[in-house]
């Protein structure tokens, strides 16, 4: 059997896209302030994530966005989901050490969007 349509078949037949979080586990909303000190933490030389927004310019905007990101990020706290846009990354090799003709001295690295970075330190906290 093709193993892709088995992992898939066991995956939909055990498993639910829903999001639901027990109340002892329940995620409180973020406040802006927790986001714009977020946003303020971020080193402005990182390279972009999938959507090609640069570090430094949330970091110099924080203030003015800080309320459009805080309700992002509360929006997928609250229904439980994530948006396909956060859950995607690019995938880079990084070179290590010794010979760059060799594949074993590269490792991958991703490279994530900022608010999905955001969104991922706010569950993390509670």
């Amino acid at each position: 059997p093709n193993i892709f349509k088995t992992t898939s078949h066991i995956f939909q037949t055990h498993y639910t896209n829903k999001g639901i979080i027990p109340k002892s586990h329940k995620i409180s909303k973020v406040t802006e302030e927790f986001v714009y000190k977020e946003l303020c933490k971020l080193n402005p030389t990182k390279s972009t994530g999938i959507d090609g927004i640069k570090p430094k310019f949330l970091k110099d905007g924080a203030e003015v966005i800080k309320g459009t990101i805080t309700h992002i990020v509360n929006l997928s706290i609250e229904t439980g989901t994530v948006p396909e846009e956060l859950k995607s990354a690019i995938v880079k090799p990084l070179y290590k050490k010794n010979s760059r003709l060799e594949v074993g001295n590269y490792r991958p690295v991703s490279l994530l969007c900022i608010v999905s970075k955001i969104l991922e330190r706010a569950v993390f906290v509670q």
